[in-house]
């Protein structure tokens, strides 16, 4: 049965729309008008009217204010198992792997198919008549999670095929090239975010993304490598990848038939260094059997086909001097140490820094100044020293130790308890200046609309903008906010006026946005609905904070040595003289606490935003987590409420509607 006309269309207006709200995430061109965008949005949503059992979470009508946080993902049966593949840094292990063969065969193998090894994430993707029916990863091998929702979101990945066999799976490797990777490296520092270590990490963290709408936003791609016909490889391998690509598929472009395994070997060889010069990640190459008959033939063991193997490249490493170690502090106050060394060519590159991560690490290592040490670049962007390889110099120069003062303004530094970062814990430090007045004026916090960080950092470089305090003063400067790039007078009239709706926002939301060191959303609630009110949050010792439940002794002490200093004291003096909310609303001071105690999850669509339900719950003393477990007291449906639901009822956690949770709270309509 084909795909329908209007199926297709819809699934091709999807696409479209996620491709161009990718673009505009990332600040790129969109290829559309507003009106156009518009008339692609209003079209798709017309085909959903008519076809409700065609919305799912993925579409972009479903995405302003959705919330897919918590669903999680749930693990399903590979209906063939993706094996691993068997693997080798030898040349002359290729050659006894093609021998294997040839005595398993009886005959020679007819040739090879070789394609670049991709470091990325592994797909198996399944389509029924033409559509995408099931994304999911590997896994295990034999169970992958089922990650459909955000593959959706892929625009190189295909919602539909012309001409396709009725069932279908289609393998390959998800990835994010090299320069998509250091552009959304560039967004986050921008947001105050901590760079992400690599393009795989960054991959399987964003298949394992809870919103779409983020995935939507993350410069994935894929690589097609394996197709399969109920269940079978049916044609040889390079005809295979030849029919992915009329399907439209992109496949590795530089893979190639080889008619013996020394050809296969001479591949191998070039791509070495050639590999550099690609614009995405490759660990090896990958070699196949391009017969089918004769994979068929060769079968499988437990752990891997016969007919395939994969040759891995060595790190790329070199032997360097540790010049100097100096200590560079994050957007989020992180302490990282980072190695000088004498400049030296490694992977085409001329390199003369390299990342020791934290003093756990250079402990092991035992990396001093002056040490001759091997570094590595396999996969992080940024080389990464492997071994010293004097350690029994004797004029070695000290141990390492972290600084206890920030090298960025000489503030406290800690160490987070149970962790292995040092963090600079003072707000005020410049380091982190941007990065904590984006979270106070962030969504969850004071939710101050318009303020992005091209513009915080436009307001910080015209030294307009030096703490979050001295937002409620920019009204003073307006002529010179409207003068800056972007903005002009309706934009600067409209930043004024959100930054004036924040000083009503509740008072929870305010303890969150202050940035306090462990104080979380939920914490934050916590406080309000026991101390509310700034000055007695401020006033209260750590024993009178840790009696109010989940604020234990490392959140109290912080929020105590927050409320001492005295510079963030005359910051909390600053905002309360501009008017902001510094009391808990009688909704917040509600007495009884009605739900105090209870942990409550929340699915489907309910009849407000999500975000309030959980904000009223929080006021009444409950607390709210993302996904059900044996320690979730209830469960609050709306419509369509999914695999929570079914994962309650696995578990009899007690579900209610939201009229069963008003009783609940005492609340009579």
């Amino acid at each position: 049965m084909a795909i329908s006309t209007e199926r297709q269309r819809l699934l091709t207006l999807r696409r479209q729309i996620h491709t161009a709200n990718a673009a505009y995430y990332q600040g790129l061109a969109t290829g559309y008008t507003d009106a156009e965008f518009d008339a692609l949005l209003a079209e798709l949503q017309t085909i959903e009217a008519a076809h409700p059992e065609w919305v799912t979470p993925d579409s972009p009508t479903q995405q302003v204010g959705s919330d897919l946080a918590g669903h999680g993902f749930v693990s399903v049966r590979h209906t063939i198992p993706m094996l691993s593949l068997g693997n080798t840094y030898s040349e002359a292990e290729l050659t006894n792997f093609d021998g294997r063969l040839t005595r398993i065969l009886g005959e020679p193998v007819h040739g090879y198919v070789c394609e670049m090894k991709i470091d990325g994430v592994a797909l198996s993707l399944r389509y029924h008549d033409g559509e995408l029916s099931r994304a999911l990863t590997r896994g295990d091998g034999t169970h992958g999670d089922d990650v459909t929702v955000n593959v959706r979101t892929i625009t190189a990945i295909p919602p539909w095929i012309d001409g396709a066999p009725a069932e279908l799976e289609v393998r390959g490797e998800v990835y994010m090239g090299l320069t998509a990777f250091a552009r959304l490296n560039e967004r986050r520092m921008a947001d105050g975010e901590e760079p992400l270590a690599n393009p795989r990490n960054a991959t399987a963290g964003t298949l394992k993304t809870l919103d779409p709408r983020e995935v939507a936003r993350r410069p994935l791609a894929f690589f097609a490598y394996e197709a399969l016909v109920d269940g079978t490889a049916d044609t040889p391998h390079h005809q295979t990848l030849a029919r992915l690509v009329r399907w439209g598929f992109p496949v590795e472009p530089h893979h190639q038939r080889c008619g013996s395994i020394e050809a296969a070997i001479d591949y191998c060889r070039r791509w070495r260094e050639a590999r550099r010069d690609l614009d995405y990640l490759t660990d090896g190459v990958v070699l196949k059997v391009d017969d089918p008959t004769q994979r068929q033939a060769a079968g499988f063991t437990a752990k891997s086909p016969r007919w395939a193997i994969a040759f891995k490249f060595p790190p790329d490493r070199a032997t360097t001097t540790v010049e100097r170690i100096e200590v560079q502090v994050g957007r989020t106050g992180k302490l990282t140490p980072v190695a000088h060394l004498t400049p030296v060519t490694l992977a085409g590159t001329t390199v003369s820094r390299a990342t020791l991560h934290n003093q756990d690490e250079i402990d092991r290592k035992g990396v001093r100044q002056g040490d001759r040490v091997e570094i590595e670049k396999a996969g992080e962007i940024i080389p990464q020293v492997v071994a010293v390889l004097d350690p029994e110099r004797p004029d070695r120069g000290p141990c390492f130790v972290m600084p206890t003062a920030c090298p960025a303004c000489g503030g406290e530094v800690v160490r987070d308890p149970d962790g292995v970062a040092h963090r600079c814990i003072n707000i005020h430090c410049p380091a982190q200046r941007e990065a904590v007045i984006l979270h106070f004026a962030s969504r969850r916090a004071m939710d101050i609309e318009g303020l992005g960080p091209a513009l915080v950092a436009q307001l910080i470089n015209a030294g307009l903008l030096h703490d979050y305090a001295d937002l409620f003063s920019l009204a003073d400067h307006r002529e010179a906010i409207a003068a800056l790039e972007r903005m002009g007078e309706r934009s600067t009239d409209n930043l004024l006026a959100a930054i004036e709706e924040a000083k009503q926002r509740p008072f929870a939301r305010l303890l969150f946005g202050l940035g306090i060191r462990f104080v979380g959303e939920k914490t934050a609630y916590l406080l309000a609905a026991a101390l509310p009110s700034l000055d007695t949050v401020a006033s209260a010792d750590e024993e009178t904070l840790q009696a109010i439940p989940e604020v234990g002794p490392v959140i109290a002490e912080s929020v105590r040595r927050f409320f001492a200093d005295p510079v963030n004291q005359a910051l909390l003096r600053r905002l309360r003289e501009a008017g902001v909310q510094v009391e808990a609303t009688p909704e917040e001071k509600a007495p009884d606490q009605p739900l105090a105690g209870l942990t409550f999850v929340l699915t489907g669509a309910l009849s407000r935003p999500r975000r309030e339900v959980a904000d009223w719950i929080h006021a009444l003393g409950g607390r709210t987590t993302s996904s059900v477990s044996r320690n979730t007291d209830y469960l609050v449906c709306g419509d369509a409420p999914g695999a929570k639901r079914r994962h309650a009822e696995a578990l009899g956690v007690p579900i209610l509607n939201e009229a069963q949770l008003a009783a609940l709270a005492g609340v009579r309509e």
